[in-house]
């Protein structure tokens, strides 16, 4: 029987990725796993996701790094979509996908007995919340299950305890209104099913009830990272960000966030964490417990979209020609590429240009004339963050091992190449990285006269130039990238 866990042992920390950009993202800021969609079937369809060009490539690049890759095909199939929702798995399946994240039980006991190796996750849509429901899962063959969101802590253990399975727990991003997200509201008013893929998030509009007005609905975003040590504890075994919608720098900062957290013995400044998170995506407050607690304080009436963090104020408005001089009180700069956000009366978004600093003080210009004084800024956009952020990379060292007999001199050109990009040292040798092998290039200097070799291994190049050309024989190798 599971005890409460006091050893801690690391839980994977599991990304979203709605595209390659944010792919890559996620594996450079360390992401142990990633989930991610093809172009059909899966919940976030409205996303650029994957397709059968790309996917094997995709799958190959994350376990090069050590990262699993799982298929969402998390939405319910219609009997004449069964055929293709087979060929879109057997396809997954044979491009090396780790697991599949399914919804429809009627597809996830015909896979296991198509497939009775298959890797099965339980989406978080078929709403498992309880003991009795994850030993349905283990008896229909899952190895996982991704908890609803409104589980309560006391039965995360209990489930532990009963079944054994994975526990895959959201601890960051947007909480839907319904249950485990099985909303209908999209689908009575539009005929789009977020069960289908299509939601069109009514729940982020604004609603009136008994005189109250606002956003009624909507949810404030998940951030569990103070309570990642008690989630641990207490038998989850994987920590999910959701956001395969968001924009790469979402990705790459919410994964480094809780990346340095896990490491780190489940100790942070928090403060400072979710102020970085902020910076990429907010709706205001967080909500830190989720339902693990008694916590029903979880809808915020004014804000439903991102605002970034708080800037500052707007002390003035003159017009200047056809613009408007908008001078703003701030601490923190304000540069050519930001995009601010104004929250008043009205909420006005704009994209700055030019930046003056008169007296301490910001100055922009805009064509729009709702910016009143006192009205709140907020930088929604930091290009220079999002700019240092999104170009920093993972990288491998190598540890190569080879054996070189001479029989034909080499060019003395070389070239540093990395997996998804080129690096050129000379106009002579260029590749394309994306196919992932080691590539070793070596210049031979041939000392005629003392009948010497000196081996000269600048870095690598295309292993099977270097095997035809110098008769190069492998004995071992790992992976620069």
């Amino acid at each position: 029987m599971y005890k409460l866990n006091h050893g801690f042992t690391k839980p994977e920390l599991l990304a979203p990725a709605g595209d390659i950009e944010s792919f890559n993202q996620a594996i450079h800021a360390g992401a142990d796993a990633i989930y991610l969609g093809l172009d059909c079937f899966n919940a976030r369809i409205k996303a650029e996701n994957f397709n059968s060009n790309n996917i094997k490539s995709v799958i190959q690049k994350a376990h090069l790094y050590g990262v699993k890759v799982y298929i969402t095909v998390n939405i319910l199939v219609k009997d004449d979509e069964v055929d293709e929702f087979l060929k879109l798995v057997r396809l997954a399946l044979e491009a090396g996908a780790d697991a599949f994240i399914v919804q429809d039980f009627g597809m996830a006991t015909l896979l296991k007995q198509i497939y009775p190796d298959i890797v099965l996750h339980a989406s978080t849509q078929m709403g498992i919340h309880n003991a009795d429901g994850a030993l349905l899962l283990k008896k229909l063959g899952f190895t996982r299950v991704v908890l609803s969101r409104e589980t309560k802590l006391s039965d995360i253990l209990d489930i532990k305890q009963k079944t054994g399975l994975e526990i895959e727990f959201f601890v960051q991003g947007a909480l839907c209104v319904a249950f485990s997200g099985n909303c209908y509201m999209s689908s009575l008013k539009n005929g789009n099913s977020g069960n289908r893929g299509l939601c069109k998030q009514l729940c982020r509009l604004n609603y009136s009830c008994d005189n109250i007005k606002g956003y009624l609905l909507s949810p404030n975003d998940l951030c569990l990272m103070e309570n990642l040590k008690v989630l641990a504890k207490h038998g989850v075994t994987s920590f999910k960000i959701e956001g395969r919608l968001k924009r790469p720098a979402y990705v790459k900062t919410t994964v480094e966030s809780y990346r340095k957290i896990i490491d780190n013995n489940y100790t942070a400044n928090f403060i400072k964490e979710q102020e970085q998170i902020a910076k990429v995506f907010t709706r205001g407050k967080y909500n830190t417990t989720a339902y693990l607690y008694d916590n029903f304080d979880i809808i915020d009436t004014k804000n439903q979209a991102h605002y970034g963090a708080k800037i500052g104020e707007v002390l003035s408005v003159a017009k200047f020609k056809d613009l408007f001089k908008i001078t703003i009180k701030s601490d923190v700069s304000i540069s050519e590429g930001d995009g601010l956000k104004f929250v008043g009366n009205s909420e006005t978004s704009i994209g700055v240009g030019n930046v003056e600093v008169v007296n301490n003080n910001y100055v922009v210009y805009t064509k729009n004339s709702q910016i009143m004084v006192k009205d709140k800024v907020y930088k929604a956009l930091d290009f220079e963050f999002e700019r240092k952020l999104l170009s920093t990379t993972k990288r491998l060292p190598i540890n190569a091992k080879f054996i070189a007999l001479i029989s034909t001199e080499a060019s003395d050109s070389a070239a540093l190449i990395e997996v998804g990009e080129t690096m050129q040292k000379t106009n002579e040798i260029t590749a394309n990285a994306d196919i992932i092998f080691l590539f070793i290039f070596c210049s031979f200097h041939f000392l005629v006269n003392k009948l010497e070799c000196v081996f000269l291994i600048p870095i690598l190049v295309i292993r099977d130039y270097l095997v035809k050309r110098i008769n190069v024989a492998r004995s071992g190798y790992n992976i620069f990238v």
